[in-house]
């Protein structure tokens, strides 16, 4: 399936993406922005701001990474993120057919060799273990711990992604927490779910104002 084809690529971009040193500052920070050409706008739930220095296009897709606002923004006034996390939104092509008919070939794929190497930062399988994969609303959640040694930011080896489809446009979401900061599960997966959310109503307003 296309689908399946695409995803290694997808998730590619989201590998290297992840290697970005932290957020570096912007005083024009925003919480959204136009990705594949204009054709979707990404947003992040309030306190996010997007990191104008992690910004990737490619042909596979874009990659957008979200700080907490007064970091973005250098001004400490700004609103600041409510949880200890960064947030990254890769989104690729349409695919061919709804994403949902596609969750049992995608979990397959994550627990496989090929899934594991795409998904780890080093590009290593054996870098990356599937704690978790459930159905939330439409999307696809996975538990992941990636023992990759990086030199990017300092983010805990245990975070959660989402596999999403925004009008056909498969999209990887990802929370991810700051290494030695305390953040559940559960916050992380309700944080995905607005995500998505936010990312839904932006699209739908067709608009970048904050």
């Amino acid at each position: 399936m296309i689908q399946n084809r695409f995803l290694p690529r997808l998730l590619a971009v989201l590998a290297v993406s992840a290697l970005v040193a932290g957020c570096a500052t912007s005083p024009r920070a925003t919480d959204r922005v136009r990705v594949l050409n204009g054709a979707m706008t990404v947003a992040a739930p309030a306190g996010y701001c997007v990191d104008p220095s992690a910004r990737k296009s490619s042909a596979q897709g874009d990659f957008v990474l979200f700080g907490s606002c007064a970091a973005i923004s250098g001004d400490a006034s700004s609103p600041r993120a409510p949880y200890p996390a960064m947030l990254s939104a890769t989104v690729g092509p349409k695919a061919a057919a709804p994403l949902v008919r596609s969750f049992p070939a995608f979990e397959a794929f994550f627990h496989s060799a090929a899934g594991r190497a795409a998904i780890a930062r080093s590009g290593l399988a054996k870098d990356v273990d599937i704690l978790a994969v459930r159905q939330a609303g439409d999307m696809m959640v996975l538990k992941i711990r990636d023992r990759s040694v990086s030199g990017g930011a300092p983010v805990s080896p245990v975070y959660w992604r989402a596999i999403a489809d925004f009008d056909g446009h498969i999209a990887a979401l990802s929370v991810l927490p700051q290494r030695g900061a305390a953040m559940s599960d559960s916050a992380q997966i309700a944080l995905l779910g607005r995500f998505e959310d936010t990312i839904r109503a932006a699209d739908a307003a067709g608009g970048l104002h904050n």
